[in-house]
Order: C-alpha cells, then structure tokens, then sequence
C-alpha cells in the first residue's frame, strides 16, 4: 500500500480558511468566521477530533472531523461527521491517511466502530469507503426542522 500523500495532523485555528474552501466543494459553503465559532466550541473536547492533511507546499489538502456517538440503541462507536480532500488531490490516498487517523482516533477512546454516512449521489465516495473496508448498513431518509423562538 502506498503512503498518503499528506502529512496528516489535528486541525489548527490557522487551517480554517483551508477547511472552508474544502467545505465548500461538498457544497456546505460558510465563511471563516462561522468555522472559527464552531472549532472554539468543538476545542479541548474529548469526543471530537479533527485533523487536517497538509500538502508538502503547507496547503490544506483534507480534513477530517470524526466524533464519539453515544446512544442509548448501540455501543459506543465513532462517526466521521465530514471528509473532504481536495479535488485535484484525489487519488493520492489522502483521504486513505485522514480515515486512518479517525480509527486511531476511535480506537484510543475505547470505540470499536467507526461509521459515516455519505449522500446518495456521492458514488465515488462510495466507491472509497468500500475500498477503505466500510460496508453499506442501511439506506436512510434524513429529516431537519428549523427551530424558532415558538417552538
């Protein structure tokens, strides 16, 4: 197997315009500021770990954000929340060494499953997490409501 081709390391408060470009290529396109907001809530916390893949030039090439999930229906497990690696960078198994630093991840907080959930449209992630060992659990619609101050 061949080595990534990033050096993978926690996300820094410095790699968030990096982070927002990226985010913005799987279409949750924020600005800076509002990454910032959320890294300060997420940082120090020991159920949530991100990690970027820095390209030899210094450039945020992927990242990672996997957190621990607790529920009262299953064990323990980890979730990959988002991974993105930069389209031009595809291929070169960045994305390979950022889900291997999330199983470590996982695997030092006692979590003995990881799992990710990807849109439909998203054949060539599939494709990926496949080659990456994942296999297909279930089929799922996902539903949202906005909250307002009545509810």
């Amino acid at each position: 197997m061949t080595e990534p081709g990033a050096a993978i390391r926690p996300l820094l408060p410095s790699d968030l315009p990096g982070v927002s470009r990226l985010a913005a290529q799987l279409g949750y396109a924020s600005p800076v500021p509002a990454f910032s907001d959320r890294l300060a809530a997420l940082a120090g916390s020991p159920s949530h770990g991100l990690f970027v893949a820095e390209s030899a030039g210094g450039r945020v090439a992927g990242w990672i954000h996997v957190a621990a999930s607790r529920a009262l229906i299953h064990d323990p497990e980890a979730e990959i929340i988002s991974l993105v690696v930069e389209e031009e960078e595809r291929g070169r198994r960045i994305g390979a060494g950022l889900v291997a630093a999330a199983r470590a991840w996982a695997r030092s907080r006692g979590l003995r499953r990881l799992r990710v959930r990807c849109r439909v449209e998203r054949e060539g992630a599939h494709r990926f997490y496949v080659r990456e060992g994942f296999h297909r659990d279930k089929t799922q619609h996902v539903f949202s409501r906005a909250l307002g101050l009545e509810d």
